[in-house]
């Protein structure tokens, strides 16, 4: 129990720093841009490192970690150095508390590739951050879909996709309706929402999670269930 207060104590304590020298959180930024060459997006709640210009093609799926049990007050020229032990990153997101100065704990990053990726989880997992401070490193599961529930019976896909393009939604790649048991022209009052990544899905969600509503009706936004997907490596095992 002492033990746990004392990390919280320390915890607050740092995060009260981050929060009360904000200049200097963002010369720490700004030094980290001019060194790598990587814009820095402050967004909603979290922060984008990357992708540099000229390197706006992502990666293909697989190329992400979700890395957590970060210290809050960790900050990117701190994180970037040591993710880049792993492999060359193409971008990393970091999740912030409202404050938007100290972090939630966990960071998404993206690597050039997936060997990097599995190579940053090799070398990076559980090892020394700081002295007694170790991150988790594990495979990102890289859900691009949302689901939506409280959708009138009565449209259509073609009605629904125009009504979330009507609303500022990008990204969409499919939306996803089923036909209700009852009667063929109604649907089942939910979707699935697929979008090109999950950067993008993350995104939406964060925009649109408290106050999504479609022809004037609140609905309900959140993540659907992650498709399974087999890893490459084992499928290349299978004979």
């Amino acid at each position: 129990m002492e033990q746990n207060r004392k990390k919280t104590e320390r915890s607050t304590c740092a995060i009260s720093y981050l929060e009360t020298n904000v200049s200097n959180v963002t010369w720490r930024l700004q030094y980290l841009s001019r060194c790598t060459g990587y814009p820095i997006h402050n967004l909603k709640y979290l922060r984008k490192v990357g992708p540099r210009i000229g390197d706006e093609n992502p990666p293909e799926r697989g190329s992400e970690v979700f890395a957590h049990r970060l210290p809050a007050d960790a900050l990117e020229d701190e994180l970037y150095w040591f993710f880049s032990l792993g492999g060359k990153i193409y971008d990393m997101r970091l999740m912030l508390r409202p404050s938007g100065f100290a972090n939630r704990g966990f960071a998404f990053v993206r690597y050039c590739n997936p060997e990097q990726a599995r190579q940053a989880m090799e070398l990076l997992n559980q090892v020394d951050f700081r002295p007694c401070v170790r991150i988790v490193l594990e495979k990102s599961l890289e859900n691009n879909r949302l689901f939506v529930s409280g959708v009138p019976l009565m449209k259509t896909k073609k009605d629904i996709w125009e009504e979330l393009l009507n609303i500022g939604m990008e990204g969409i790649v499919d939306v996803i309706v089923y036909k209700s048991h009852r009667s063929y022209y109604n649907n089942r009052g939910f979707i699935f929402i697929e979008f090109e990544s999950h950067e993008k899905a993350s995104d939406t969600r964060r925009e649109f999670v408290d106050n999504l509503e479609l022809w004037n009706k609140q609905v309900i936004l959140d993540w659907a269930e992650p498709l399974k997907r087999v890893d490459p490596e084992v499928m290349a095992k299978v004979n």
